[in-house]
């Protein structure tokens, strides 16, 4: 997610994508595919912040890519287990009682670990707070580069 955002050696990427447009690099469909699925208007995010402070997106980017990387995978994880449950809870199968408390504490354990990494690396939310703060820090900057030319 993060050489997607940022580039690579290999690919322009998508924040110097959006920062000089002019330069003509399209979004390839993969990066299209990405922006689509990012939680929380996260590509607004990548493409508002990309046109006014390309430095300040690349070091949003590092934080952003963390935080969808959990953020998809306990969703997954947790799509998974209730599409395993239901099966299992209109199951005939003797063990299948068996089989829902097993699922009951892998979802404990799952959110237990989703709980730990929200503490370690940054969460959604923390990203969208110094996404507004640092667009706020731009806006101010840009105001005043503005007023004192």
């Amino acid at each position: 997610i993060y050489y997607m955002l940022v580039g690579s050696n290999d690919a322009t990427g998508i924040i110097p994508k959006y920062a000089n447009p002019a330069a003509g690099n399209k979004l390839t469909d993969q990066e299209k595919a990405l922006l689509a699925i990012l939680p929380d208007s996260a590509g607004a995010l990548v493409r508002n912040l990309s046109a006014n402070s390309p430095g300040g997106a690349r070091e949003l980017a590092y934080k952003l890519s963390y935080a969808i990387a959990i953020q998809e995978s306990y969703a997954l994880m947790n799509d998974l287990m209730n599409t395993v449950s239901a099966s299992l809870g209109s199951s005939k199968m003797m063990e299948a009682k068996d089989m829902l408390d097993r699922l009951a504490k892998a979802r404990l354990q799952l959110n237990e670990e989703f709980k730990v990494l929200a503490k370690k690396y940054p969460t959604m939310s923390q990203v969208l707070r110094d996404y507004y703060f640092l667009n706020q820090v731009v806006r101010k900057a840009d105001v005043m580069y503005r007023t004192s030319a």
